[in-house]
């Protein structure tokens, strides 16, 4: 693994492949880099996370946290083969179970895309079509959900511009099938404040707005559901347009010397 570094952004460039890997640009930071293969991961097993007590560096290769129940690495599961990662209310806590992947704030933009599969979606334990069984979380202070329902139609779901009234009606932005191995692409710009969508390389949510400034975590999750069940695998999340470009090299030059009076004795 190699240490942080800075690196200023000067253009998005995407490729979108469908279930294959996007080319990293120069002037991004790669962030995670997670296929959950061996030896980093042991297939039966619960998924491996990072340390938090280790210093970071980036790219990671794991997963930040688990986020509820007992996300399985497996050796292959709903059409990926590849030694995936399950995730299902089978196995989950409350009929939830996940695992979440940590952002910096010091990028503008940000690039997540990963390989899915839906297995099964089961019997929703909530009536509200906003809250999906199985859905992908961009946490911008508020979570930014897309969602795959029972109707085979995934949702779009951004909370307003007031965090304190409910979200708004989730917006249908495409479709899919079950066991058929997708690969989902989001593009989030915190300058300008809008989130893009795309699944196999067709752009399903274009440049749509959001209301916030700071990224929080990605989440993938099965939920609300006694037997919704998923595969992600090939996680790939970069950071661009470093916000703090610059500050550290001000700092640096700055004089810590500090101010005494002419002809003072500083102690030694």
């Amino acid at each position: 693994m190699r240490g942080v570094t800075r690196l200023t952004a000067l253009a998005l460039l995407l490729i979108p492949m469908a279930c294959g890997r996007s080319r990293v640009p120069r002037d991004a930071e790669l962030v995670f880099d997670v296929d959950f293969s061996s030896p980093e991961q042991v297939v039966g097993s619960d998924v491996k996370v990072t340390d938090p007590q280790k210093l970071e560096v980036w790219p990671q290769h794991q997963p930040s946290t688990i986020f509820f129940g007992h996300p399985t690495v497996v050796h292959d599961f709903c059409g990926l083969n590849n030694q995936p990662l399950r995730i299902s209310t089978f196995t989950g806590t409350q009929n939830s179970e996940g695992v979440s992947f940590s952002l910096d704030p010091r990028w503008g933009r940000y690039h997540v895309e990963l390989d899915l599969c839906v297995e099964s979606v089961g019997t929703p334990t909530r009536a509200d079509p906003r809250d999906s069984p199985l859905v992908v979380f961009i946490d911008l202070i508020n979570a930014h959900a897309i969602g795959f329902n029972p109707d085979g139609k995934i949702t779009a779901l951004a909370p307003g511009e007031d965090p304190t009234k409910p979200p708004q009606q989730a917006q249908v932005i495409g479709s899919y099938e079950l066991r058929k191995p997708m690969h989902l692409a989001v593009d989030v710009d915190l300058e300008k404040k809008t989130w893009r969508i795309a699944l196999d390389g067709k752009v399903l949510l274009p440049d749509a707005p959001i209301f916030a400034n700071v990224p929080g975590l990605v989440r993938v999750m099965a939920r609300n559901s006694q037997n919704a069940s998923l595969a992600i695998d090939n996680v790939l999340i970069w950071g661009q347009d470093d916000r703090f470009a610059g500050q550290e090299d001000e700092d640096s030059n700055a004089d810590d010397t500090p101010d005494t009076p002419e002809n003072e004795v500083t102690p030694k």
